[in-house]
């Protein structure tokens, strides 16, 4: 089975992949691919959205609550826009690399003291190939975003309404509940669905149990996110 029969067949026929994946673990090629999706999809967003007007909605809460100065304002606001691009690329080049390794390093550790049947080079492979959906968000994202006009978009949420976010109003839904709703997406859920399946498959537990483990994690992970996001501001 090719490469491309891999990324696939995870996508579509995870239950029949992911045996052949644990059997011959590789983790370049996917890796690679996501991440050029991913920078072909910053590159098209950065030059069609106002990054003024996005970096202005995150910081104006702080500035009505004068924690910074009308002067430390705009300044903060020219260096985010500035430097916003570069930011996003370096997100994708370097963080989301060390996000899978992340991942990777507890789901072993778990799976080590649960059945001491995991390697890290399985795990880590299963969680590249987890990540596929996220070319074909990328995919969408980029078709979507030819259509549009330079400095169209104001919010990264008016592209791909994917999220329960969609279907609530961002004034008059608390910041806590907003951005948990934002978590709750179907892109997300689908790489979830396709954890539960390859870590099933290496690690030797049932998908239920296995299933357990990872939403119980992700869980923690976006009510924590949000409930940090709702602190910050």
């Amino acid at each position: 089975m090719g490469w491309l029969s891999r990324m696939g067949g995870v996508l579509f026929s995870p239950g029949k992949t992911f045996p052949y994946i644990a059997s011959k673990p590789d983790w370049l090629v996917p890796l690679v691919v996501i991440m050029v999706f991913s920078l072909l999809t910053v590159s098209l967003f950065t030059s069609r959205a106002d990054m003024g007007t996005m970096v202005r909605a995150q910081l104006e809460p702080r500035l009505d609550r004068g924690e910074i100065s009308e002067q430390d304002f705009e300044r903060a606001v020219e260096l985010a826009t500035k430097a916003g691009k570069y930011a996003a690329y370096g997100g994708i080049i370097l963080g989301f690399p060390l996000i899978l390794l992340a991942i990777s390093g507890v789901f072993h550790l778990i799976f080590t003291l649960q059945t001491g049947k995991s390697t890290f080079r399985k795990v880590f492979s299963v969680t590249t190939y987890s990540f596929m959906p996220s070319v074909v968000s990328s995919i969408i994202s980029t078709l979507l975003l030819l259509s549009r006009p330079r400095g169209s978009l104001t919010s990264p949420q008016e592209l791909v309404r994917s999220s329960v976010a969609a279907f609530l109003d961002p004034q008059t839904t608390s910041k806590f509940w907003y951005n948990l709703a934002s978590s709750l997406e179907f892109f997300s859920v689908w790489i979830l669905i396709l954890l539960v399946f390859g870590y099933a498959t290496i690690s030797n537990l049932s998908k239920k149990k296995t299933a357990a483990v990872v939403i119980t994690l992700w869980l923690v992970y976006i009510i924590g996110r949000a409930a940090l996001i709702n602190f910050a501001r």
